[in-house]
């Protein structure tokens, strides 16, 4: 009887054996890796060039004219070729209510305007230069947008900036 335990016993230590060998052979073999994939330019808006937001601001027009500053920052140290797409929409409004003036770091300003339907307007800026544009690596760009309207425009329009990489 000693004998039949002693061999199940040696039986059962070399099944574990096989099994451990099985189990960390399948483990060698698996690699699991975590990776975070960001935008390399961080773009923002302020409606007064302190508390700023991503991508997307409200402004109302009151009879007074109307500053957006746009920061956008080049997060990696190499440069990024990117096209901005700046635009302002608003209701019950044409091109012709529109005057804007941009300062900041920009070597040209594009501005076009499209009647969309009878009541939407679109009013697209390109206040970062002819695009494409290159992002200086580590480099923040600055803007200082100021929108005169035409006196029978108030309301609240939608200023939207995105750079496509």
């Amino acid at each position: 009887m000693n004998k039949k335990i002693v061999l199940t016993l040696v039986m059962g230590i070399f099944l574990m054996g096989i099994a451990s060998a099985v189990v960390v052979n399948y483990l060698s073999q698996n690699a699991t890796a975590t990776i975070t994939v960001g935008m390399p330019l961080v773009n923002e808006l302020s409606k007064d060039g302190t508390t700023w937001q991503k991508d997307i601001v409200t402004v109302s027009y009151d009879g007074n004219p109307v500053s957006i500053y746009l920061k956008t920052k080049n997060e990696l140290t190499t440069d990024v070729l990117g096209t901005p797409n700046d635009r302002i929409t608003g209701t019950n409004i044409t091109c012709e209510d529109f005057d804007v003036d941009v300062t900041g770091s920009r070597d040209a300003i594009n501005i076009t305007c499209v009647n969309v339907g009878n009541l939407n307007t679109i009013l697209t800026l390109d206040v970062r230069g002819l695009s494409p544009f290159t992002f200086v690596g580590s480099q923040t760009y600055e803007y200082n947008i100021s929108i005169l309207f035409a006196p029978g425009a108030m309301g609240t329009y939608i200023f939207q900036s995105q750079v496509m990489v």
